[in-house]
């Protein structure tokens, strides 16, 4: 190959501006005069702007290195550098080049100028070729745009003009080419596009396997409130029994005191005359009566407490049925999403598990392990609670019960007839 690209000058001038820039020069008394290490250095710059990277000269070649000894290492290394070079550059070249000449590694080791100037200039003008594909799609691009501006042009043109076949014609040729270019872009873009798409899809497990994380956390949170409110509700009922029970030894100490009355009344009955009792009797009547209006009133006061007892209790059961019926809809979600969670799982470790899989299994046990925990004491609440609703209307039955019957039988004495 002959022409501008492979002249001495015009290569160096090149290689200095757009391959080595800052990173040092090279000029033609370096060629002349063989220095390995500058026309090394052009070609290893040739290779990064390709696109090689530096890690893949920094592997080492394992059989060079074989019982070697210490102060070998500098030569092997220099070696080694140059035959990585040598074997991409003797296989790029036999790709871009098809001219007899073969890349070898006396080209590296003892270079030829005119060798050098002939692998430069064909290493420039691969160098020049990527660069221009790189901006022949932006060019493709607005000569489409240009073509379709210079279509309406034509087209309100061709109304005018009188050669409207031919212009037609090479109008249509050159929409043909724009065309072409236009699909070619496009195939490219849904290349891309698929890339994409790819990304965004891994970004979506990646974030939903996060969610998943979050949900099962809040999911622990809500039942640690739940406990919380059955033990709450627990101390609710525990103070209920505790007003029961002083309520019960109410009644007991006021039937008492209504016996106390009543058995000196019948001791001074028996030992008074006919007329001292007539009158003894009647101030008796009237304080039993009075007694009776107390009583009522009593009876009255224990009734509305009563009603507000068994309002409270209805409210605490109100608030236990609410919160069983919030646990079940909470558990129903949970367990719904252990099988979710319990298919992901057997979808994710396939025949393996990994330590992220144990740890999920271990959080499903601990949360299946809770929820059977919780269901057990919902289950002692509410059998503590229908014992407890018992005990308090038996209670109340029983108080009833024996007012009743202490007031019949205060009434019944202070009408009966006084003894002889």
């Amino acid at each position: 190959m002959e022409g501008e690209f492979f002249r001495p000058e015009s290569v160096i001038s090149f290689i200095n501006e757009e391959i080595l820039k800052d990173s040092g020069e090279i000029s033609l008394a370096d060629l002349r005069q063989k220095n390995v290490q500058a026309i090394v250095k052009v070609y290893h710059a040739f290779l990064l702007s390709f696109g090689y990277s530096r890690e893949m000269f920094l592997n080492q070649f394992c059989v060079l290195y074989e019982n070697n000894e210490p102060e070998t290492d500098d030569l092997l290394k220099e070696v080694e550098f140059k035959l990585k070079l040598c074997s991409l550059l003797s296989w790029l070249l036999s790709q871009i080049d098809f001219e007899e000449k073969q890349f070898g590694y006396d080209d590296v080791s003892n270079p030829d100028m005119e060798r050098a100037i002939y692998f430069m200039g064909i290493l420039k003008n691969f160098y020049l070729y990527i660069n221009s594909r790189k901006e022949k799609d932006c060019e493709i691009e607005e000569s489409a745009m240009m073509l379709k501006a210079k279509q309406e042009q034509l087209v309100n043109g061709l109304k005018l003009s009188g050669n409207i076949d031919k212009e037609k014609e090479s109008y249509h040729e050159v929409y043909e080419k724009a065309l072409t270019a236009l699909k070619q872009l496009a195939a490219k873009e849904e290349k891309l596009q698929e890339i994409v798409v790819a990304v965004e899809e891994e970004d979506g497990k990646a974030e939903a396997v996060y969610n998943q994380e979050l949900e099962n956390k809040t999911q622990a949170e809500k039942v640690i409130k739940t406990v919380e409110t059955i033990i709450h509700l627990r101390t609710t009922a525990t103070q209920l029994e505790a007003e029961t029970n002083a309520l019960d030894e109410d009644c007991v100490v006021l039937k008492k005191v209504c016996f106390d009355q009543y058995e000196p009344l019948l001791e001074a009955n028996k030992k008074l005359a006919p007329e001292e009792e007539k009158l003894y009797l009647k101030s008796i009547i009237e304080e039993l009566r009075v007694e009776e209006r107390n009583m009522a009133r009593e009876e009255k006061h224990v009734d509305k407490e009563s009603s507000e007892a068994e309002m409270d209790l209805e409210i605490v059961k109100t608030n236990i049925k609410n919160s069983v019926s919030k646990f079940n809809a909470r558990k129903e979600m949970i367990q719904k999403d252990l099988e979710s969670l319990s298919r992901d799982i057997t979808k994710v470790s396939g025949n393996e598990q990994t330590s992220e899989v144990q740890e999920l299994l271990v959080l499903r046990n601990k949360l299946s392990d809770q929820i059977g925990d919780i269901e057990h004491e919902i289950m002692d609440l509410e059998r503590k609670n229908e014992e407890f609703s018992h005990r308090i209307r038996a209670s109340l039955d029983r108080f009833a019960r024996n007012s009743k019957s202490d007031l019949l039988r205060i009434k019944e004495a202070a009408l009966a007839p006084p003894r002889a």
